[in-house]
């Protein structure tokens, strides 16, 4: 059989360099891709579970950490610990994880979230047959491994510190009057599942879960979806953030991506993609339904279409997004271009 010839050395270059990886590169600077369950693993004694560390602290100059977690039903809850200086978030991706933060406590089911500021206590259990969550960490690095007992010494070093005699509140129902808002201010608070704020930017539906109001600045999560089905997609374009790095973490369906002068690579469930600031990309809906979480250092693509879009919120179904290409046009974002830091070709 004949064997195709390489005409563009370049271009075969590109594509070898945007394959899925195992473990981050441990490197600034450089775009990349996990596979699903991928990424450094640490397994946390007497537990089912499995953390995965899909950003960490050498890629971001630690300015976040992004990390999975996933394992079956414990017996016991992570012990009551907080950081000094370290924020946590926890998105449940599948499964049900029950979360306490001070006095509140909650069950989580997919989509649900929770923020937890430095200095505030907090413990998680993993509940559901199967569970998996994903959350980001500010500033980067890893105070997890601080959870082997055997390291207890280092958890100054690593900034948590164990609160084992605290006393556990009863799980508390979700709240319509505050479980369905953002705060908008450096706070503990859980968010339902396709609550709070949302915008529409010709038929792509974005969800805010924390914003810079609630992170003290230091960082933006939420949620993207979309559907090939509509013509105009507004991440089409090619995207760039002089001062912002991100993380997409997909959950439904599927997208191309297309990064720097790289080929375009399809990015599927539990896979993530790491850019960082500066780096040039675009994304294209590759199936009817896409849903990904996006994470940044603060602003960002999720706050930039929340702005453009706020007078056009999606109204449907949670979840879900419009039947049609709706909600503010593509062109809209080119106002906020540089309020965000971004160029948009």
């Amino acid at each position: 059989m004949a064997t195709a010839k390489i005409s563009n050395p370049q271009a075969a270059k590109a594509i070898a360099e945007m394959e899925k990886l195992t473990l981050p590169p441990y490197a600034q600077g450089k775009p990349y891709v996990l596979d699903a369950l991928a990424g450094e693993i640490i397994y946390i004694p007497t537990s089912a579970q499995a953390t995965r560390l899909l950003v960490t602290g050498k890629e971001t100059d630690n300015e976040f950490a992004i990390v999975g977690c996933g394992g079956v039903a414990t017996p016991f809850p992570v012990p009551f610990h907080y950081h000094n200086e370290a924020h946590d978030v926890f998105l449940c991706i599948k499964g049900q994880i029950r979360i306490w933060t001070n006095d509140q406590c909650r069950t989580m089911g997919p989509g649900d979230y929770a923020s937890v500021p430095p200095t505030h206590l907090h413990s998680y259990h993993l509940i559901g047959d199967y569970s998996e969550m994903c959350g980001i960490i500010v500033p980067g690095g890893s105070p997890l491994e601080t959870l082997v007992p055997r390291m207890k010494a280092a958890a100054e070093k690593f900034d948590l510190v164990p609160q084992p005699f605290y006393n556990r509140v009863e799980e508390q129902p979700w709240s319509a009057e505050t479980d369905h808002k953002l705060p908008g201010e450096l706070v503990p608070y859980f968010l339902r599942n396709g609550a709070g704020p949302n915008a529409c930017v010709s038929g792509t539906v974005v969800r805010p879960l924390s914003t810079r109001k609630e992170s003290a600045g230091k960082f933006t999560v939420g949620s993207i979806e979309g559907s090939s089905a509509h013509s105009a997609q507004v991440l089409d374009k090619t995207w760039s953030f002089s001062g912002v790095g991100h993380c997409f973490y997909t959950v439904e369906g599927f997208a191309m991506f297309t990064v720097d002068d790289h080929a375009p690579v399809r990015i599927g469930p539990m896979e993530t993609v790491y850019l960082p600031k500066g780096t040039r990309w675009s994304v294209r809906w590759d199936s009817r339904y896409v849903k990904m979480y996006v994470y940044s250092s603060g602003g960002g693509i999720v706050e930039l279409l929340a702005e453009a879009g706020k007078d056009f919120p999606h109204k449907g179904p949670h979840c879900m997004i419009p039947a049609e290409t709706t909600g503010a046009p593509a062109e809209s974002v080119a106002g906020k271009l540089e309020e965000f830091g971004a160029k948009m070709v």
